[in-house]
């Protein structure tokens, strides 16, 4: 009797397990299902569009304009305000925000989370060719902001230094995840200044985030009223940041990077900047 009890309490222990299961398979409604999105599908069903090397900058461009009218067809623009008004190619003014910050300090985390916005193209490290340098004034400084500027403008007609590093290091491109799709599939113009400057100005929205620039100098940017920037200082803990950097193996030896008086001098100087361009620019800093 006792085991034929013990028989029937498994069985019952079985059939609970077994619907517990099957109940833990089924899909909860209360959550919302992953959306899945497809890749752009474009209306020129030609042939000649299966050739990536057919393809012409224009046509490459266009195909990215239509690509991001489909990716913000429910984007909440300012009232009055529609896509082309903040797009270059159709005379508008894009959106423009720029992090100022130096190595380890958590910029490229942030750099991305705003990358992520869609319709937004990504200046990733517009002064990684100057190197590990800290650029506090001459003789760097003119080319810099030159460089800032054109880069802000979709202007890559000067920018050669920048494109050669660029091919050697193509990370540069890589973070700016929608123009890099782009030189995925038509490796033939990512690195051609014409095309850069077509795709560049069909964005809504521009963001870039540099290590290398020091914030009193970011001022002559945030004069441009043209560009109409909006900058931000981003700070961390030196003890955290040089604890981080130690662990570069591009770190060590460069005395702007391992230097901890020279981060705590540049630290006090950004501090300085910062409060004199909060009341300066209150709405832009």
């Amino acid at each position: 009797m006792v085991r034929r009890n013990e028989f029937v309490g498994i069985i019952v222990v079985a059939v609970v397990c077994l619907l517990l299961i099957a109940f833990s398979q089924r899909e909860d409604s209360r959550y919302p299902r992953a959306i899945k999105y497809e890749p752009e599908i474009y209306d020129d069903t030609s042939a000649e569009y299966l050739n990536a090397s057919l393809v012409s900058i224009k046509d490459v461009v266009r195909f990215e304009e239509k690509a991001i009218k489909k990716s913000l067809w429910d984007y909440q623009f300012p009232p009055n305000k529609e896509l082309q008004d903040f797009t270059m190619s159709s005379g508008g003014s894009p959106v423009r925000t720029m992090i100022i910050t130096t190595w380890r300090s958590g910029s490229t985390f942030l750099g991305d989370v705003i990358n992520a916005v869609p319709g937004n193209y990504y200046h990733y490290e517009p002064l990684l060719d100057y190197g590990i340098i800290q650029i506090r004034g001459p003789p760097y400084s003119k080319s810099a902001l030159s460089n800032l500027k054109n880069l802000l403008n979709c202007d890559y007609t000067n920018l050669q230094n920048y494109l050669e590093y660029g091919k050697l290091h193509t990370y540069l491109f890589s973070h700016n995840t929608r123009l890099w799709s782009l030189c995925e599939s038509f490796p033939q113009y990512c690195w051609n200044a014409t095309f850069l400057s077509s795709v560049c100005k069909v964005f809504p929205f521009q963001s870039t985030k540099t290590v290398r620039l020091r914030l009193r100098l970011a001022e002559e940017i945030l004069k441009d009223e043209k560009l109409n920037v909006k900058v931000l200082l981003l700070m961390r803990d030196p003890r955290g940041t040089l604890q981080s950097r130690k662990h570069r193996d591009w770190c060590p030896g460069q005395p702007d990077c391992d230097k901890p008086n020279l981060l705590c001098a540049d630290m006090v100087s950004d501090y300085s900047a910062a409060i004199q361009l909060k009341k300066l620019y209150p709405d832009r800093f």
